[in-house]
């Protein structure tokens, strides 16, 4: 009977034991476990023994060894139980409840997880969530702001535009002058555009200002004539005056290079030019300043009683010259190689005895000393009264004499003079 009090007593223990383990693993499993992945509950073979069936009929009389309250098995440990009253808290042997080191791959975590936000684009449309969107630096408006911006041309900045390129012609001596637009195409600044220009004979080239009558001027101090300040695609009028050289051959042409550039960029587009050709027309021109000659009243004595004003006279033993000096002024301008000629009309005066083809009427250019006879008008001109033929304009200046013979009677001498130029 002792043997089936302590049975009795070690179910009854196993019992409350049992239910204390059940009791505290329900507690464990309602509480919040988010840092948990996985709760694993102990196999029921795992907990304290159970309570045996009851016993049959006449089980009691099954032969069973008690074991002694000293015996120690050998092969493993018995604990021997407490003196006190039977305890409800966790034997010693009921298995401690671990959390694995790796979460098993078939059961989900609890944690949430992390919910995906859609970011709204630069455009204002919504990117789905989930879908990676590349956001620029800086904030919405600067994006915005910066999508608005038209685009760059490919410089520096500074772009520049001149125009048009331009031509003309004219004589040795004149001057030709060609309007041109300059522009600041840039869409992100003003701008000053120098303004440089150079011909390719070295002819005088003058910068002016849209109306043709001032000098352009350096604006912003950097030491060259600029259009002064252009705003973003902005444009403005210059005038670039050319002066012909009064030597400048007939037939050459000039290119005069005008070249606008910005003051603030260095770039390719910076800078841009138009030429200007000018080309020099055949000229060959003769002007006189006094076509006649008149001496007034003429004798073989020389008197000067009559004599038209200026003129003098040199009296020999056969006669009288009556001279005139700087009497005629040719000014012959030419660009082309040229010949020239004089001759003299019919004394028209009183004094019928001097007359031209008789070779009482000669020329010499001031300030030499040798004399030459006019040839008539009626007979064929001479080029020897131009001795030096030079390109560009020349002044011929002549004294002019008429000789009276001892034989001659008085009478006044008046002649019309003829030079031309030929090419």
């Amino acid at each position: 009977m002792k043997h089936r009090a302590n049975d009795r007593q070690s179910t009854v223990a196993g019992t409350r034991a049992r239910r204390a383990f059940v009791a505290v693993a329900l507690a464990l499993a309602l509480l919040p476990t988010p840092a948990f992945d996985r709760v694993v509950l102990p196999d029921r073979g795992t907990l304290a023994q159970e309570e045996p069936t009851a016993a049959s009929p006449g089980a009691e009389l099954l032969t069973e060894a008690a074991p002694s309250p000293t015996a120690t098995p050998t092969a493993e440990p018995t604990a021997t139980p407490a003196p006190e009253p039977a305890d409800t808290s966790v034997p010693p042997e009921t298995p401690i409840v671990e959390t694995p080191t790796e979460p098993a791959p078939s059961v989900p975590t609890e944690t949430p997880p992390p919910m995906a936000t859609a970011t709204p684009s630069p455009t204002g449309t919504a990117t789905p969530a989930g879908r990676s969107t590349a956001v620029p630096s800086g904030t919405v408006a600067a994006a915005n702001a910066q999508a608005s911006e038209p685009k760059a041309a490919a410089s520096s900045g500074g772009e520049t535009d001149i125009s048009p390129n331009r031509s003309d012609r004219a004589a040795p001596g004149a001057t030709v002058s060609y309007v041109h637009t300059v522009t600041n195409k840039d869409h992100r600044s003003a701008d000053y555009k120098n303004i440089t220009a150079s011909s390719s004979h070295g002819w005088t080239v003058e910068l002016l200002d849209a109306n043709g009558v001032k000098p352009l001027i350096d604006h912003n101090g950097d030491g060259i004539p600029d259009t002064g300040r252009l705003g973003r695609k902005e444009g403005t009028r210059i005038v670039v005056r050319v002066t012909l050289p009064a030597d400048a051959p007939a037939g050459v042409k000039d290119k005069t290079t005008v070249m606008a550039a910005s003051a603030l960029s260095s770039s390719r587009t910076s800078r841009d030019t138009a030429t200007d050709t000018t080309t020099v027309t055949r000229v060959l021109t003769l002007e006189m300043g006094a076509t006649e000659v008149d001496f007034g009243q003429i004798a073989a004595d020389g008197r000067l009683d009559g004599a038209a004003p200026g003129v003098t006279s040199e009296v020999d033993d056969r006669g009288a010259y009556y001279v005139k000096e700087q009497a005629i002024l040719v000014v012959v301008t030419a660009n082309v190689p040229w010949t020239g000629s004089c001759a003299a009309a019919e004394n028209r005066g009183t004094a019928t005895g001097i007359t031209i083809a008789g070779g009482r009427l000669q020329w010499r250019l001031n300030g030499t000393t040798n004399w030459t006879p006019f040839p008539s008008t009626r007979a064929r001109a001479t080029d020897v009264c131009f001795p030096h033929r030079a390109l560009g304009t020349n002044s011929y200046v002549y004294d002019v004499r008429v000789r009276v013979e001892r034989t001659d009677a008085a009478g006044t001498f008046r002649s019309t003079l003829r030079f031309t130029a030929n090419p």
